[in-house]
């Protein structure tokens, strides 16, 4: 399907990366709208939802929600005793790594004319913002499904302040609980969204 304008979001896990792809982000912040307000009837108020720090019944309401959006999920990992040498002493490496090769996973199934990419805020460095912008934008060049590159923009963004961030952490949590634990429980929930996800081994 063609898009006119598509959201991603960025995030990572550990040795995992993330990209949520929606073409109606609005659903998103829905979902957290409708997690916060089950929170506040039980008296309790979150700023941000981690899935660390949510329970487990919130986890599960935000998984639900998500899958009766329109968003995809990609994910990518790498085994700890494979990361090479140079990425494993370089956590933002690491960390531009295994997002790239979510997004180039997410870009070839995407057609649109307009891509938003929102990260989590990591570092406050300009010049090392502008060096992932960068390589964001070629993955985003050499890897996209249409005919011709769509308009992209980036963002830094501060994860109590995006709803994709912040589902992008619970998604997370779920990918994690399954490789980690063999807890499938939560990973079962978004099955239908997940169109790609692997570990390198």
């Amino acid at each position: 399907m063609f898009y006119d304008h598509v959201d991603i979001f960025l995030d990572e896990s550990g040795d995992l990366g993330f990209s949520l792809a929606s073409p109606e982000p609005k659903e998103l912040t829905r979902v957290l709208r409708r997690a916060r307000r089950r929170l506040y009837s039980s008296g309790k108020v979150t700023p941000e939802f981690k899935f660390k720090s949510s329970p487990e019944h919130v986890r599960r309401l935000i998984l639900r929600g998500v899958a009766g959006t329109s968003t995809q999920v990609v994910w990518s990992g790498i085994a700890k005793h494979n990361v090479l040498a140079e990425l494993g002493e370089d956590k933002n490496e690491l960390y531009l790594h295994i997002c790239s090769s979510a997004l180039a996973g997410l870009m070839s199934r995407t057609h649109a004319k307009r891509v938003h990419i929102v990260l989590d805020k990591r570092s406050s460095r300009r010049s090392l913002r502008r060096h992932f912008e960068g390589h964001l934008l070629d993955i985003v060049g050499s890897y996209h499904g249409g005919y011709f590159a769509p308009s992209t923009s980036v963002s830094h963004m501060d994860s109590v302040n995006s709803a994709g961030i912040q589902v992008a952490d619970i998604i997370a949590g779920a990918v994690f609980r399954s490789l980690e634990h063999s807890d499938n429980s939560y990973i079962n929930l978004i099955t239908g969204n997940i169109v790609q996800g692997g570990l390198h081994r």
